[in-house]
């Protein structure tokens, strides 16, 4: 081949990716246009939320569904721990894909986002909760949905668990989630932050395995709320709030004190999620 062609098939290839780049900067400026860029990385963050949360109880709550008979009982944790780590990776970027209430106190604790974005990004996840399981009735056959005497995809604790044990179950598993996200937040593991959301999702995998059997293992209080609210059955639903959002609270604040090691040159992920790069402020 020719230096001429060389330089040719260079310059065309340089040509297409100034020209993707300046689309792109267009856009963004249509936007900036009329927002600032901090609101519309703020509005990004909590739509990322939403649809985050929308598509964890979407996804993860149709591998629940009994078509013909009860799923094997591995499928259900296997098809949650895929779906949060198909989120992470779609949406860690923007928003962290925080997902769940418990992990927002974490993300406050750390100063990952204010305490007034935590809020806002947990009302995101309540509706995207809502919508997505909402979805998911919507387009399954109601013969079908109604199979479950459960309630589909409904966390409940096991009829032989008492509540205390069952606050305690929901309790300890919450504290591995968290202490296992406070791990992938620290700067010691940055070097290893392409492999975060394999890591969440069989650590979902794991937990969901472990604490199945009792409490059907929500850990996430939004994850909960969405089956009880169509499927309006709220036994016990209280545990799945208060027990999830102490345990990030304790869990959070244990390994902040005790494990956390802050290393100046070295204390930023390298990808930061547009939120983080503005402190997320209102």
């Amino acid at each position: 081949m020719s230096e001429a062609n060389i330089d040719l098939k260079i310059g065309s290839t340089n040509a297409i990716l100034s020209t993707n780049s300046d689309r792109s900067a267009g856009t963004s400026r249509l936007i900036t246009n009329l927002i600032s860029q901090k609101k519309f990385d703020n509005v990004s963050m909590v739509l990322a939320e939403l649809l985050g949360t929308g598509s964890l109880l979407f996804f993860g709550c149709a591998g629940t569904v009994h078509w013909n008979g009860p799923p094997i009982s591995i499928i259900p944790p296997l098809n949650f721990g895929l779906t949060v780590m198909m989120i992470v990776q779609m949406f860690g970027h923007i928003s962290f894909a925080l997902l769940n209430p418990a992990v927002n106190i974490a993300a406050v604790v750390y100063n990952q986002i204010t305490w007034q974005m935590g809020i806002i990004l947990t009302v995101a996840q309540v509706v995207g909760a809502v919508l997505g399981f909402g979805l998911l009735k919507f387009i399954t056959p109601e013969d079908i949905f109604n199979m479950d005497p459960r309630g589909v995809c409904m966390t409940l604790p096991h009829p032989l668990l008492g509540v205390t044990a069952s606050f305690f179950i929901e309790f300890f598993l919450t504290c591995a989630l968290i202490s296992m996200i406070c791990g992938v937040w620290d700067p010691r593991n940055r070097k290893n932050g392409d492999s975060a959301p394999l890591r969440i999702g069989l650590a979902i995998v794991a937990l969901s395995l472990a604490g199945g059997p009792f409490t059907d293992a929500s850990m996430n209080p939004v994850r909960s709320l969405g089956p009880a609210f169509w499927n309006w059955k709220w036994d016990h639903h209280w545990i799945f709030w208060v027990s999830p959002l102490f345990a990030g609270l304790l869990a959070s604040v244990f390994y902040k004190i005790v494990f956390w090691r802050q290393n100046p040159e070295d204390n930023l992920p390298d990808t930061l999620p547009v939120a983080f790069v503005n402190k997320t402020e209102l």
